[in-house]
C-alpha cells in the first residue's frame, strides 16, 4: 500500500501501461501505412490492434472489459483521442484532409473500431479474424462518407 493505496490505483496502473504499449505499437504500425490505399491502412490498423489485444489478455480484459474507474475510463478515452489523431495525420499524409471537429471524425472512427474488439472480448474472449474484420469494415464505412480518393 506504499505505492497502491487501493486495488484500484493498481488496476489504473496496469491499465495506462498497456495503453502506453497499444499506442506505441499502433505508431510503430502506421508508419507503413503511408505506401498503401486509405483502406488497406484501416484494415492493418485493425489487424495490427487485434494482434496486441489477442497477444495481452491482461490488456485485452483491462481495456475491452471496461473502465474499473473513472480514471481508468478518462485514460482509455484520452487513447482513443490520441490515435484518432495518429489516424488523421496518416490521412493526412496520403492528402487526405478530414473536417474539422465537431464531429471529431478520426476519433469517433477509431472509437468504431474498439466497439468491435470489445463486442468480440465480450462474446468469444479474445479478438476473432470475423471482429477484426469487421473493425476495418466499420472504419472504413464510417470515413468513406468524408474520403475523396
Amino acid at each position: 500500500y506504499n505505492f497502491f493505496p487501493t486495488p484500484y490505483t493498481i488496476f489504473n496502473e496496469l491499465t495506462r501501461r498497456y495503453l502506453n504499449q497499444f499506442e506505441e505499437a499502433l505508431r510503430k504500425g502506421a508508419s507503413a501505412l503511408v505506401q498503401e490505399s486509405w483502406q488497406d491502412g484501416a484494415r492493418a490498423m485493425a489487424a495490427h490492434a487485434a494482434a496486441f489485444y489477442n497477444a495481452h489478455p491482461v490488456a485485452r480484459l483491462l481495456i475491452l472489459g471496461g473502465p474499473i474507474t473513472d480514471e481508468s475510463y478518462h485514460a482509455q478515452e484520452l487513447m482513443i483521442q490520441r490515435l484518432g489523431q495518429l489516424a488523421r495525420k496518416v490521412l493526412e499524409l496520403r492528402g487526405i484532409r478530414l473536417p474539422p471537429a465537431p464531429p471529431d471524425v478520426s476519433l469517433l472512427t477509431v472509437e468504431l473500431g474498439t466497439t468491435c474488439y470489445r463486442v468480440s472480448f465480450f462474446l468469444h474472449g479474445e479478438i476473432t479474424p470475423q471482429y477484426q474484420e469487421e473493425a476495418g469494415k466499420a472504419m472504413i464505412a464510417y470515413l468513406e462518407g468524408y474520403v475523396r480518393g
